[in-house]
Formats: C-alpha cells, sequence, structure tokens
C-alpha cells in the first residue's frame, strides 16, 4: 500500500540521548502565534499590535520507545521532538520543538519496547537549525 506523503525523519530526544532513531516519523507540526490589537485614544486609529501566547504542537505518526525511557516518557517527562524535513544528513534543516511532553497517543507494547501510533505532543519553543 503506497503512502500518500512522505513522512518525516525525527527523534525525541531525552536530555542528549535519542529515541527512536531511525524509527520515529512525524505527521504535522503546528506553529501558532497569537497577536493582539490596542487601540488607544488619540492614536489616530492606528492600533498598537502586542504577540500574545505561543502555541507549538504536532503529531508523530510513529514512535519507538525501549523500555529504559518509556516509563520517563508515559509519566509526562519533557522531551525535545527534532524533525529533519529533508534528512538527516550534515547541513540539512531541523525544527526542534523544546521541551515537549508527549500526549494522547495509542501504543501497542513489542518485545523489549513501546510502539507508539499518532503521538500528538506540545512544547514551549520552536528552534530551527541545522544537522550536525
Amino acid at each position: 500500500m503506497s503512502t500518500p506523503y512522505k513522512p518525516l525523519l525525527a527523534v525525541v530526544k531525552v536530555g542528549a540521548t535519542e529515541i527512536g532513531e531511525g524509527l520515529t516519523t512525524a505527521a504535522s507540526v503546528s506553529f501558532k502565534l497569537d497577536a493582539d490589537e490596542h487601540y488607544g485614544f488619540g492614536d489616530g486609529g492606528k492600533p498598537k499590535i502586542i504577540v500574545g501566547n505561543k502555541h507549538q504542537s504536532g503529531k508523530l505518526t510513529k514512535v519507538f520507545i525501549d523500555n529504559v525511557y518509556a516509563n520517563l516518557v508515559l509519566a509526562g517527562t519533557k522531551v525535545d521532538v527534532v524533525i529533519y524535513p529533508n534528512g538527516k544528513a550534515t547541513g540539512q534543516p531541523t525544527i526542534t520543538v523544546k521541551n515537549a511532553i508527549l500526549k494522547d497517543f495509542d501504543f501497542k507494547a513489542t518485545q523489549g519496547a513501546i510502539e507508539a501510533e499518532d503521538v500528538g505532543f506540545i512544547g514551549d519553543e520552536v528552534v530551527t537549525g541545522t544537522a550536525a
């Protein structure tokens, strides 16, 4: 069966340790920034734009978490989700959602690991960079 989209390579990092490398894929990432308009007296109708709340969330299609880290991740330990849109080769772009909590997911236990699917996550910062 063919896949209607090319899944994005991703990893989940607990500290400096990458878990699920080569077995984790991302389906979507969403970044939102609220902006508020404030009008004051005597400003000639020109609003003052104020940056509001930031929202970083996404969904991982599949995550492979070995038993060493499963209890930490299932308990809500903050992780970094690193997405490699063009692969993991040196110099390719990366998108990292920092301090993410993996939430709502379906999983099945396999020998020595947990294979989670459709994993939603939210984080508090987005950093772009390049793969080393």
